[in-house]
């Protein structure tokens, strides 16, 4: 690690770019009580509107089979997806071994922060959106929107402006 930092003085560069870094420390530290903001207030709202929607499948009747493919189902008859008729609509276990899901507020950050890269929400976003309402999708296009899309570059942003 010494070395490393050793290594620093012959690359004026990259002495720039983390001399810039090391400024806009604060600045950063803000940025970052924001995005957590904006993660915990979508992790209360997921958990208030879709806390154990993720664990409702539909199974094959009189097995303990889940269908295949794999079909999120609503328990009401006013809302979500139905199964079909040789299958019936029961709680499992929550996807990926149980760690995606809204059920308490520490599962609700984790998939708020798995969303924001990007990554795999939309799957997590047609799941609600055959578990509870369509409205769902609103939920997720606009945490991609807010906190991927304006959070981050804010945060990239402040970089930026600190390097010049």
């Amino acid at each position: 690690a010494i070395r490393a930092v050793r290594l620093m003085r012959f690359f004026t560069g990259m002495r720039a770019i983390l001399e810039a870094l090391h400024r806009s420390m604060q600045l950063i530290a803000d940025v970052l009580a924001f995005l957590l903001f904006f993660i915990v207030v979508y992790a209360l709202v997921g958990n208030t509107n879709f806390a154990g929607s993720l664990q409702r499948r539909c199974y094959v009747e009189g097995t303990d089979l889940i269908s295949f493919p794999e079909v999120f189902c609503s328990d009401k008859t006013y809302k979500g997806l139905q199964c079909p008729s040789n299958q019936e609509c029961r709680f499992g276990s929550n996807p990926n071994y149980g760690f995606s899901s809204f059920d308490d507020i520490g599962h609700s950050a984790l998939l708020i922060q798995v969303s924001t890269s990007g990554e795999g929400w939309s799957r997590f976003m047609y799941s609600l959106m055959d578990s509870e309402y369509s409205v769902s999708a609103i939920y997720f296009v606009s945490l991609v929107f807010v906190v991927s899309l304006m959070v981050i570059n804010l945060f990239v942003a402040v970089v930026v402006g600190t390097f010049s």
